[in-house]
């Protein structure tokens, strides 16, 4: 018991944090080997949902229990409705990801502003269970404070958008969505929001008091192109140039030109007839263009948070392989939908990724 208390508490956070995302993306793909009604059950809302009864929009409610008995439903269903883990909550809900997503960002930012104790726990558990390699000081393989806040902005602009589109350009629906799909989605974005700052927590060549310098960190980096660490737990910074200042530029407009496409489809989507076929810009080419936009969004915030001398930050690589993971499902499961119900002829061939998928 203690070798197996031990050995948890060797983690360090960073890990956990790929874990989870890992494990999700996983069972993802993992339930699309299960049975039909059981991944339908876990998977499927709304129109595309294969069982159930239609609701007056012309969705679909969860099969009763006395209908699932009827169709011989597999057995793991009726466990998991027995234990709750079938429980449906409003799709409208889907908004408070994006809520979440802000609190949390600025929850971490009061942290950092007002010498909290939370952000320096997990730095100083990070930089002590997963010192960076590469040397001390600014050759260790951390991340520069420019890519710190770069992806904060860009994460705060995300949710914000998000949450925009939610309250304002997306049609309200009246489809269910399970309970823990919204559970783990919101502990989804709370990892999210340590993954992109974990990995500036290192052993740099020196220590500065968490208390004396918290404050003056933004300050400085406003006034100086710097570089930074966490060094055990306190922000230490450097000055000098951006690393690799035009990468980091180009890979936030990329950003947000994915962004504001992404855009552009929800207001397609947002502007059809219920449950009826788009067909105007990329979804010409593909079912779910706005799908793809959200993986280059994600690819580049893992690109941007790459610490020194790495391609990729390896944290936020793991949640973009549950981005993947996840939309490539449900793209799957849309492109089959349309096919059914207006015709193979009629949907595009590439689902999310053009040549590929």
């Amino acid at each position: 018991m203690n070798s197996t208390l031990q050995l948890i508490l060797s983690i360090p956070p960073s890990r956990w944090c790929e874990a989870y995302f890992v494990i999700l993306g996983s069972g993802c793909l993992a339930l699309q080997v299960m049975p039909a009604d059981l991944r339908d059950a876990l998977l499927g809302y709304g129109a595309r949902r294969t069982s159930g009864n239609a609701d007056e929009k012309g969705g679909k409610t969860a099969p009763t229990a006395s209908e699932s008995q009827g169709r011989g439903r597999h057995w793991l269903v009726d466990v998991l409705g027995k234990l709750y883990l079938l429980y449906e909550v409003p799709h409208a809900w889907f908004r408070h990801f994006y809520i979440a997503l802000l609190v949390f960002l600025l929850f971490w930012a009061g942290e950092f502003l007002l010498e909290g104790r939370a952000m320096r726990a997990i730095a100083e558990t990070e930089a002590r269970l997963n010192p960076p390699s590469g040397g001390d000081g600014d050759e260790a393989k951390t991340m520069d404070a420019a890519r710190v806040v770069a992806i904060w902005g860009m994460l705060i602009f995300h949710a914000a958008r998000r949450a925009w589109e939610c309250f304002y350009v997306m049609k309200p629906s009246r489809s269910p969505m399970l309970g823990i799909h919204w559970a783990m989605s919101i502990a989804f974005y709370f990892v999210l929001s340590v993954s992109f700052w974990i990995h500036a927590s290192g052993k740099g060549g020196g220590s500065i008091p968490w208390k004396d310098h918290a404050k003056s960190c933004l300050l400085r980096y406003a006034k100086h192109f710097s570089k930074a660490i966490i060094a055990e737990g306190s922000l230490v910074f450097l000055e000098g140039e951006v690393d690799n200042a035009f990468q980091l530029f180009s890979l936030v407009s990329v950003f947000y030109a994915a962004s504001m496409t992404q855009s552009v489809c929800h207001l397609r989507l947002a502007g059809l007839r219920k449950y009826s076929l788009p067909q105007e810009g990329l979804f010409r080419h593909l079912v779910c263009p706005h799908y793809t936009m959200e993986c280059i969004i994600y690819l580049v915030l893992a690109l941007v948070a790459a610490p020194r001398g790495q391609t990729l930050n390896r944290t936020m690589g793991a949640s973009l392989y549950f981005v993947v993971a996840n939309l490539g499902v449900t793209a799957h499961a849309t492109q089959v939908w349309y096919a059914e119900k207006f015709g193979a002829d009629k949907v595009p061939r590439w689902k999310m990724v053009p040549f590929v998928f």
